[in-house]
């Protein structure tokens, strides 16, 4: 757990270097993520350029180098200071390695390309991004209501206390010390504390920020809602989150004000997971069914599934309390999810178009049958699959369904998941026939 030597101890060691004593004073000041990020570079460079080679400067540069390496989430730090001195002038909060994967990535000058344009399509990537609803806004009626109820909207400054750092596998939290005898520290972050939604306890409201940042804290109903951490503008998610001792336990999409769609939570999962922030430990759970926008029933994802690996034999791999034919959806689009990365990749509009006609007679059964089947519609829509499709595309429908029968026959991992194939060729041919 990273920890810095304070002010106080520093001017009791024989360091005769009143220029440390000056940049560590900077460093505990209150601040916002970047203005420390770049008071602990002056500082850790200033071990270095050191004249006198001694155990308290190399133990400052030490513990400097650990607060760049859990802020930057990189074993890197030469490289992430290099990053973020070429670009702060430009882009001010800048942090390296917090882009999200999702959105247009970083690129840097390997094309001939400038910083300034480069910041320029960053802007212009955004703007598409709420336009293709990648992100999404706080709702008309809560924006008014949070309003009349004077519900907290944070600072620049006020959000650092509940900014979340993603870094070696877990979340941690920068904790600055109330009196000059305690250290500054990065600890892992905890929910036991917490309490979301006034009723689960051990649980946080979370929103991931478009730039690609994470903020944590206990909701209070009327005062501190998930609008709180952005001053109600733009997230690319908010939810419900478990931690404890930094690692993720607990996921889901609640959140009243933003409401994220299944896309956009597909996305988030996506993006954790490329943190190392979902493990098998981790419950996943969608809770918001998108044809009502109402709060249902925990619907539980399989977490082996989507990490792409096998169940264990010794295991049992998590139950639907209904019908087989949810199971056979749930796996093959964690599936999906794990292995087709591009949105706009052709695979999805097989999925969509073979799995709405799977779904569809049993949609009114069950309600989390009826979440996956709103899902799958939504997916179906958005590439352009309508209602008529089979019938109208009869020999393009039977080629997708060929593709992702030959999908689970040849992957020995998902045909013993899913028992072969034969349950979705039988289930839609029968259907067909009718």
């Amino acid at each position: 757990m990273p920890s810095l030597m304070t002010v106080k101890q520093l001017k009791a060691s024989d360091h005769n270097n009143p220029t440390l004593e000056t940049l560590l004073n900077e460093v505990y000041k209150p601040a916002t993520i970047y203005q420390r990020l770049d008071n602990l570079i002056n500082l850790y460079e200033a071990c270095q350029h050191s004249a006198v080679d001694n155990e308290v400067v190399n133990t400052l540069k030490k513990q400097a180098a650990e607060f760049i390496a859990v802020i930057c989430s990189t074993d890197n730090i030469n490289g992430a200071i290099e990053e973020r001195k070429n670009m702060r002038s430009l882009w001010p909060t800048f942090l390296p390695n917090t882009s999200l994967r999702h959105l247009r990535p970083l690129k840097f000058e390997d094309d001939k390309t400038t910083r300034m344009d480069l910041v320029k399509q960053r802007t212009v990537d955004q703007m598409r991004a709420v336009l293709r609803k990648k992100v999404v806004d706080v709702n008309p009626t809560d924006k008014i209501l949070d309003k009349e109820l004077g519900v907290v909207m944070l600072s620049d400054l006020e959000k650092e206390e509940f900014r979340l750092l993603p870094a070696q596998d877990k979340l941690w939290q920068l904790k600055q010390p109330k009196d000059e005898d305690n250290p500054l520290t990065i600890e892992p972050f905890d929910t036991t504390n917490h309490v979301a939604h006034t009723k689960y306890h051990g649980r946080a409201i979370f929103v991931l920020t478009p730039q690609g940042e994470l903020f944590a804290g206990s909701s209070t109903v009327g005062k501190f809602h998930h609008s709180s951490f952005q001053r109600g503008g733009f997230v690319v998610y908010g939810g419900t989150i478990e931690v404890k001792g930094g690692k993720l336990l607990y996921i889901d999409d609640y959140s009243g004000h933003y409401a994220p769609k299944i896309k956009q939570f597909f996305n988030l999962l996506k993006e954790f997971k490329n943190r190392g922030l979902i493990s098998t430990e981790t419950e996943i759970h969608n809770k918001f069914n998108e044809a009502t926008g109402m709060k249902v029933g925990s619907s539980l994802l399989n977490t082996y599934g989507f990490l792409g690996l096998p169940i264990p034999k010794n295991e049992t791999a998590p139950q639907s309390d209904v019908t087989q034919s949810i199971d056979h959806y749930e796996i093959l689009r964690d599936y999906f999810l794990n292995h087709v990365q591009e949105e706009s990749a052709p695979e999805w509009q097989m999925f969509a178009a073979v799995m709405r006609e799977y779904l569809k007679d049993h949609a009114g059964t069950e309600s989390k049958m009826g979440e996956h089947y709103s899902e799958v519609t939504q997916l179906a829509e958005e590439k352009n699959i309508g209602e008529d499709f089979v019938e109208k595309n009869q020999p393009l429908f039977d080629e997708y369904l060929k593709k992702i029968k030959e999908l689970i026959d040849k992957n020995v991992e998902l045909n013993e998941q899913l028992g072969g194939s034969e349950w979705l060729t039988e289930h839609i041919e029968k259907k067909l026939t009718l």
